[in-house]
C-alpha cells in the first residue's frame, strides 16, 4: 500500500527511464484579500484624533518541497494586520505634539498534503499514538528514492510575529527653525507553536534493505521502475 500510494507506475519516458519517469501537474488557486478602514475626528481646531486598520490574508499556492512529487507540496497561508491610532494636539501656533500607538500582527501558517497518522495507517501499525502533524515517517526502501519532506523549507509551520509601538514627539516651528523632539518605545514578540518545524523521522525510521528476502536481486528491479 507504501508503494502503491508514493511509487504510482512511470508516465513519462518509457522503459529506458529508470529514473524521472513520473510527471505530474499540480493546480494553483492563489487569492488574495485586503481590507483597509480610516477614521479621522476633530475634537476641535487645535485637537483631531485618527485611527486605521489594515488586513491582508493571502492563500500563496502550494510549493513542493519533497523528493517525489507524490509526497504533495506544501500549502502556504499567510494573515497580516496593522494598527495605529494617532492623537495630535496644537499648544499653541509654534508647538504641537502628536502622541500615537500602534500594533502590527504577521502570521504565517504552512502546511503539507500529507499528515502522519495517515502515513501510519497506510503501513498498519497499531499501538503508535502519532500527532496529527504534516510529516512523514522515515522509509528507506531499497532501491527506492525515499520520501522526505525538506525540513529547510518547513512542512509545518505556525508563527506569529507581533509589534507594538509608543511614540510621542513635540515639534517647535518659529519661522525659518523647526525644532522636534520625542521618545519611541518598541516590543517585538515571535510567539512559535512547537514543534516549528519538525525533522526527517520525526515519525520513526523504517528500513527495508531485502536482505532476508527471497530473489532480492530481482525485487530489487522491479521497485526501481517508478523511482525518480
Amino acid at each position: 500500500a507504501f508503494i502503491d500510494r508514493f511509487f504510482p507506475l512511470p508516465n513519462f519516458g518509457g522503459g529506458s527511464f529508470s529514473a524521472g519517469n513520473y510527471r505530474t501537474v499540480v493546480p494553483q488557486a492563489p487569492a488574495d484579500d485586503n481590507v483597509f478602514g480610516r477614521i479621522d475626528h476633530r475634537f476641535s481646531d487645535r485637537h483631531s484624533l485618527f485611527g486605521s486598520y489594515v488586513y491582508d490574508e493571502s492563500n500563496r499556492g502550494g510549493i513542493f518541497t519533497a523528493s517525489i512529487p507524490t509526497v504533495g507540496y506544501r500549502q502556504g497561508y499567510r494573515r497580516d494586520q496593522n494598527i495605529i491610532v494617532s492623537d495630535l494636539f496644537t499648544i499653541n501656533p509654534h508647538m504641537f505634539n502628536e502622541v500615537a500607538a500602534g500594533w502590527t500582527r504577521d502570521h504565517n501558517l504552512q502546511l503539507g498534503t500529507v499528515l502522519g497518522p495517515d502515513v501510519e495507517k497506510l503501513l498498519g501499525l497499531q499501538g503508535v499514538n502519532v500527532m496529527n502533524y504534516p510529516m512523514l515517517p522515515q522509509m528507506n526502501i531499497a532501491g527506492l528514492t525515499t520520501p522526505t519532506i525538506s525540513t529547510t523549507s518547513g512542512s509545518y509551520q505556525d508563527v506569529a510575529d507581533e509589534t507594538y509601538f509608543l511614540r510621542d514627539n513635540i515639534s517647535w516651528v518659529s519661522g525659518r527653525h523647526r525644532m522636534k523632539a520625542g521618545f519611541l518605545v518598541t516590543q517585538g514578540r515571535d510567539a512559535r507553536v512547537s514543534p516549528q518545524e519538525l525533522i526527517d523521522g520525526f515519525f520513526g525510521t523504517y528500513t527495508f534493505s531485502n536482505n532476508f528476502a527471497t530473489r532480492s536481486e530481482e525485487h530489487t528491479s522491479e521497485l526501481q521502475s517508478p523511482c525518480n
